[in-house]
């Protein structure tokens, strides 16, 4: 009996034999079959819906939202500061109202300057008549009220001399206006005149060198005003004298005065009247001056 050699199989299904020859074993490839019958129809499973995702559409609009809660409170603010604004235009004018009622007797015309907005009328230092030095011709010390005596003048000889200072305020170059406030003597029946003069002169200083102007000639001014019939004893009368006229005036100017009663035209009271204080009014445009001796 023949013995066979031990073999082992490659991973290729090739016999190597133990010496390492290698005896292929797997013969050609064979010719392709014939076509087999085809197998019965299996059983399909249910067929399937379209997985196809629909065209999306915009939602309706959501509802409000609930309201936030509370902010935390604000810290202080600062002072406010209010500066004015400029003054705005003139308006047009108002419409034309109605005629006024005729009045019953024609009054006197008087011509009042114009006087800007930030200026005043004040007094320059008033002069008592009572402690102003007396002229040559003294006027009557008469028992006023009470005990309360004041001077009566007579309108031929009695007078009274006095001085003032054009004060800090003043404003320059404008007139001065002296007056004279007195009172009756007595109750009359009829109207009665009484006529005051007041007879001045002034100067501006000069605050360079102390050397001024020089006191020029007296003016006198005079007015005349009526006592109407029945008028009280002792009623307060006022009477407006010509202004002095002011183009030149400073402050620190002087005003030098004689003051008297003078005839009226009318009918003087039966009792000489009382003289009681001289003044000036004047305008005013500051609390005072600048500087000590200028404005």
């Amino acid at each position: 009996m023949r013995r066979v050699k031990k073999f082992k199989l490659n991973a290729e299904g090739d016999i190597v034999l133990r010496d390492g020859t290698i005896v292929q074993t797997k013969g050609d490839q064979g010719s392709k079959g014939d076509k087999g019958f085809p197998g019965d129809q299996g059983e399909g499973s249910e067929e399937g819906s379209s997985q196809f995702s629909p065209i999306a559409i915009k939602g309706n609009k959501g509802d409000k939202g609930d309201r936030g809660d509370r902010g935390r409170d604000g810290e202080d603010g600062e002072d406010a500061w209010f500066i004015p604004g400029k003054d705005g235009n003139v308006g047009p004018p108002g419409l034309i109202g109605p005629p006024g009622k005729d009045g019953e007797d024609a009054g006197e015309t008087w011509s009042i300057p114009p006087v800007p907005l930030n200026v005043v009328f004040d007094e320059l230092p008033p002069i008592p008549i009572i402690l102003a030095r007396l002229g040559s011709t003294a006027p009557t010390l008469a028992t006023f009220v009470g005990n309360v005596e004041q001077y009566t003048f007579d309108s031929t000889n009695d007078y009274i001399i006095g001085a003032t200072e054009v004060v800090h305020w003043y404003r320059e170059g404008t007139n001065i206006s002296p007056h004279i406030h007195w009172a009756t003597n007595g109750l009359e029946e009829a109207d009665k005149y009484v006529k005051w003069q007041m007879e001045y002169t002034i100067a501006n200083m000069d605050s360079v060198d102390g050397v001024g102007d020089a006191f020029g000639a007296t003016t006198p001014i005079s007015v005349e005003l009526k006592i109407p019939a029945n008028t009280a004893d002792r009623t307060h009368m006022f009477t407006d004298l010509t202004d002095i006229v002011g183009t030149a005036i400073k402050i620190g100017n002087i005003i030098v005065f004689k003051l008297n009663r003078i005839a009226a035209v009318g009918a003087a009271p039966a009792a000489d009247p009382f003289c009681l204080s001289v003044g000036f009014h004047a305008q005013k445009d500051a609390i005072g001056s600048s500087r000590e001796t200028t404005k």
